[in-house]
């Protein structure tokens, strides 16, 4: 019965856990108000990954503020070298476009989970900034074609690690108790 506590507990810690995998980050200001206090924000299609799929090449599809900038960027969304991670790192989806709001202003960008950035669609275009470059004077590539469904999402990933967190901790509990009830 002590055992069956545990893992109650121990999901209860699980959930609670992934729940706040993005406490590192503050509260977001709209999307408008991300854009309007950054420096730079583009949209491009992401055609290369690397570094445990935080480093993205990416062919700059239209400049919404700032700019103007190359046909190709590099944004990292974390440390480049794989063997490293952060709370706050962000991937990237090859063949994918999103709209980018990065923490610099210009190539390689720094980008994570905390930053307005996002897989971009129609929707977005709300956010457009009114004085943003007309899309004549702007580094345009060509289309590609609509992006396939990403990948796991970072909560998703949360949620798996605090799974094996909580499975661990659990388990850690459980033989502990064993320990002291058999002496």
């Amino acid at each position: 019965m002590k055992s069956l506590a545990v893992c109650i507990a121990s999901l209860a810690l699980v959930l609670g856990v992934a729940g706040a995998a993005h406490a590192s980050c503050l509260p977001q200001p709209s999307l408008s108000e991300s854009i309007a206090a950054s420096s730079v924000a583009f949209t491009g299609t992401v055609t290369a990954v690397g570094g445990g799929d935080r480093i993205a090449t990416v062919i700059v599809d239209e400049v919404w503020k700032g700019g103007p900038l190359p046909p190709e960027v590099q944004v990292h969304g974390g440390p480049s070298d794989p063997r490293t991670a952060t709370s706050v790192d962000r991937t990237y989806e090859q063949g994918d476009k999103y709209l980018f709001v990065p923490v610099n202003d210009e190539s390689p960008f720094q980008d994570n989970i905390c930053s307005a950035t996002r897989e971009y669609s129609p929707r977005l275009e709300n956010s457009r900034p009114l004085d943003s470059p007309a899309s004549g004077g702007v580094t345009t590539a060509p289309k590609t074609q609509d992006s396939r469904h990403p990948g796991p999402s970072q909560t998703a990933k949360a949620l798996i690690f605090a799974l094996a967190l909580g499975v661990s901790l659990a388990a850690g509990y459980a033989l502990k108790g064993r320990g002291n009830g058999g002496g």
